[in-house]
Formats: C-alpha cells, sequence, structure tokens
C-alpha cells in the first residue's frame, strides 16, 4: 500500500510548493508548534504578544481555509486549542468548532481522559478526528475501540517519532506492533506517522507502507533533491536503531469486549505538556 504524505505546515503557500514538487499531496498537519511559525502569526506575537483567544480563532480558521483551499480532496489534521484543566465538554466544543471551518478537517485532540472521552462522543456524532500523543500499543487498542461507528478513513491516530525518540523508545517498532495489531482486528483506524524530521524516517515509513506519513518541509525538499528514494540503505537502518529501544508487542484483540487498556504514559504527559506549553506562546492565559 502506498503511504500517503502529509506537510507538518500551517502556511498555504507551502502546500502550493509541496503540491508542485511532490506531484501531490494527500494532507497538511498543523500544530501550535507550526502555527508559531506561520508567518503572519510570527509577526504578530513579535509585535504585539499573545493573542486574544477570539481574535486567535479567526486567524486560525483563515489559515485553515487558506490550505483546503489548495487541498479540497486532502484531508487536514488540524489540532484544537487546550489547557491542562479542558473538561470533556470543553474538548468537545473545540472539536466541533474546529471541524466546521472546513469538510477536510479532523479536528485533532489529546490522549487525555477528557480527550477520550470528547473522542467518543464526536464520533457517535459523525464528526471526523485525530488523536494525538499515542505513544503505545494500549493507546492505540483504546482509540479503536471508543471510535468504533467511525468509517475508514474517519479516524487518525498519531504516532510522533520525534517524540518517541527523544523519549528513548524506537518509534519504528511502535508503528509496527500497531500496524500487526490492526491488521488483525480489521481496523477503522488510520495510523499516522508524525514527527518525522528526517530523510531515513520518511523513506522507512514508505517502504514499510503506513498509513500516512506527516513530514517538515525540509524533510520533504531534501527527500527530493535525492530522487525519491524508496528504501534504506543498510547504512541508514543502522542509524535509526542507535540510541532507541525497541517495543515489545502486545497479543491484544481489539474487538474482545473485556480489554483493559492503559491509558496514562510518561511520553504522553511530556508530549501534552509541551503542547500545552506552544499554545500558550500563541494564546493569552
Amino acid at each position: 500500500m502506498l503511504s500517503k504524505l502529509f506537510l507538518e505546515s500551517s502556511d498555504s503557500l507551502e502546500t502550493k510548493e509541496f503540491l508542485a514538487l511532490l506531484g501531490e499531496l494527500d494532507g497538511q498537519v498543523v500544530t501550535p508548534r507550526s502555527l508559531n511559525k506561520h508567518p503572519k502569526i510570527s509577526t504578530y506575537l513579535a509585535e504585539q504578544g499573545a493573542y486574544e483567544r477570539r481574535v486567535f480563532a479567526q486567524q486560525y480558521e483563515t489559515i485553515v481555509g487558506q490550505i483546503a483551499r489548495e487541498l479540497p480532496s486532502g484531508s487536514i489534521i488540524a489540532s484544537v486549542y487546550f489547557n491542562a484543566d479542558m473538561t470533556a465538554d470543553e474538548f468537545i466544543d473545540e472539536g466541533k468548532e474546529v471541524s466546521c471551518w472546513s469538510p477536510c478537517v479532523h479536528a485533532q485532540l489529546p490522549a487525555t481522559l477528557a480527550g477520550v472521552e470528547a473522542t467518543n462522543m464526536l464520533t457517535q456524532a459523525g464528526f471526523r478526528l485525530a488523536v494525538s500523543q499515542v505513544c503505545t500499543q494500549q493507546q492505540a487498542g483504546l482509540m479503536h475501540e471508543i471510535t468504533t461507528q467511525a468509517r475508514e478513513g474517519e479516524v487518525y491516530i498519531t504516532l510522533d517519532m520525534q517524540q518517541l525518540r527523544a523519549g528513548g523508545c524506537d518509534g519504528r517498532s511502535l508503528v509496527l506492533n500497531v500496524q500487526k495489531m490492526y491488521r488483525v482486528g480489521k481496523t477503522h483506524v488510520m495510523i499516522l506517522m508524525g514527527g518525522v524530521q528526517d530523510i531515513e524516517t520518511l523513506i522507512w515509513g514508505i517502504e514499510n507502507g503506513v498509513d500516512a506519513i506527516s513530514a517538515l518541509p525540509e524533510v520533504y525538499r531534501a527527500w527530493v533533491a535525492q530522487g525519491k528514494p524508496m528504501t534504506l540503505t543498510v547504512e541508514q537502518e543502522k542509524e535509526l536503531a542507535i540510541g532507541v529501544q525497541e517495543c515489545t508487542y502486545e497479543e491484544i484483540d481489539i474487538h474482545q469486549e473485556t480489554n483493559s487498556y492503559t491509558l496514562s504514559h510518561e511520553l504522553t504527559d511530556q508530549g501534552i505538556a509541551q503542547i500545552v506549553s506552544d499554545w500558550n506562546t500563541l494564546i493569552q492565559l
């Protein structure tokens, strides 16, 4: 299966660039970190400081709309605003608002308890979603369970390669484990391998048929400059394994009614804390 290629950027000018450079682009991932880099937003922050929340929401909606016009048939995974104290009801409101910006949008919620409760309710209401900070096979199993009413392509889980590697985990082994679990269980959930910051991980994802891959602009530029290689060399494969520990596969039947999943994980907590920090840079407390 060919992997879908997503761009990790909030800039519609980069959408245009990579549509031309790659020949096609399947989607775009908009996070608070990429929003901090958007030319208009970074200028505003430098000159006036953090946004008032209502004003930022209007700017965010405009940005998503600009990307949607370039990718009318693609998927836009747009992170919802959240803080450490958000309730499930607040997540539901945020998810509904972001989802209304374009039919292309998958509102992305975090893998917190409140985020999971909101994901379950929004899926039942027919919204297209994504869940970030999924760092374990247990969490991936839970995301299948709470979104069983969704159809294939309506729900993504994001496995952040940068975050996992920073925590000493071989994200590639986690991807393979979740792929195997989902393949056996014939799930509707799609895997998005996000946070790709090097050509080697991009190539690995393509080589292993990951559902979707989200990479930074500079990674795609370098990949194209090298002729879009589709397989890793032995040396590149060895480099990816340095300094990380493989995740052990768990025998989980995702259709079993008695599964008891563990949601909490240190890497998830760390990732959520970073995202909250990124949002706090953008929006006045």
